[in-house]
């Protein structure tokens, strides 16, 4: 995708401009190994409409890209990570402080270049991540209901998907219907209940994060949550919340044996794919959607193939 392309010259941009300093060129190395999910669902749902990526898709689609690296490089301070995509975390290589103040600089250099109506969706997105992350963090350590799990998650994590669709819509004939945009939370609640159970696995090669997982740090995780509480949830957490509740999952799932739990995982995001795929099925985005959920698919059978092996 030429989009694409574009996005990442975009991105070495904002690093050349930046600060000539260490802890820039550790960004440098974090951005390095991205695998710029956000930024291609936007331009892959400007394109599903035959519009064109012009420079300022590619800017805002690009600042929504670092708007992400900030909350990778916030999270790593809160769950004291060493390593991410290969290369020494921020903090863990200059320390807290810095890394904070970095996290802050590139959510700063996301707002300069972005596209003055994509700041209003920038800033909702930033938000939410950071609400999730605030009461993420303070739910570690006690036992949590999918009802507030996936309240969390949706925030944290599935606002930014929904975003895609924001921006997206920005530089479309028409915009992204509402079906479609709570297909694309849907999409990343899924990705989040496959990091949780690849984070489970023996192995964390398949996740390029070094150090003690979300389990292990007491963060309400998929695997973790039992029970519900009856909470007020969004549509995308309602939705999940539903179908949860229809595979008569009490969890926690961690529990389970390793067979019996990836069944589980993947029954889980099966119908959450079923549920986006009927959310967006009048809309030109809905091959977008399919493809988020086959590159899910596509990582279970990688780490499934390589467990297996090992």
């Amino acid at each position: 995708m030429l989009g694409a392309n574009a996005v990442e010259v975009r991105l070495r941009g904002v690093l050349e401009r930046g600060d000539p300093s260490a802890p820039w060129r550790s960004l440098a190395q974090l951005l390095e190994g991205g695998q710029r999910i956000r930024p291609r669902l936007v331009l892959a749902m400007i394109d599903a409409a035959g519009a064109p990526a012009t420079d300022t898709a590619v800017d805002d689609a690009a600042a929504l890209e670092l708007v992400h690296l900030s909350t990778l490089v916030h999270d790593d301070i809160i769950d004291r990570g060493t390593s991410r995509r290969g290369a020494p975390t921020l903090n863990a290589a200059h320390g807290d402080a810095v890394a904070l103040l970095v996290g802050n600089i590139i959510r700063d250099h996301a707002l300069t270049i972005c596209s003055p109506p994509a700041r209003a969706v920038l800033n909702r997105a930033s938000l939410a991540v950071n609400l999730g992350q605030l009461w993420e963090t303070q739910a570690r350590g006690r036992s949590c209901s999918y009802d507030e799990l996936f309240h969390i998650q949706a925030h944290k994590t599935a606002h930014a998907f929904r975003a895609c669709a924001e921006l997206a819509s920005l530089h479309r004939p028409q915009p992204v219907p509402e079906g479609a945009r709570v297909g694309a939370e849907l999409a990343a609640l899924a990705f989040q209940a496959v990091d949780d159970w690849l984070d489970h696995l023996p192995t964390a090669a398949y996740t390029r994060k070094a150090g003690a997982g979300d389990a292990a740090n007491g963060v309400p995780t998929f695997l973790a949550a039992a029970g519900f509480d009856g909470r007020a949830c969004g549509t995308a957490a309602g939705i999940a919340v539903e179908v949860v509740q229809r595979q008569h999952v009490a969890g926690p799932l961690a529990h389970l044996p390793l067979p019996a739990l990836t069944h589980e995982v993947l029954t889980f995001v099966s119908a959450l794919r079923e549920r986006a795929d009927a959310l967006a099925a009048d809309s030109d985005v809905r091959p977008v959607l399919a493809e988020c959920f086959a590159r899910i698919a596509r990582r279970c059978a990688e780490a499934h193939a390589t467990m297996v092996a090992s």
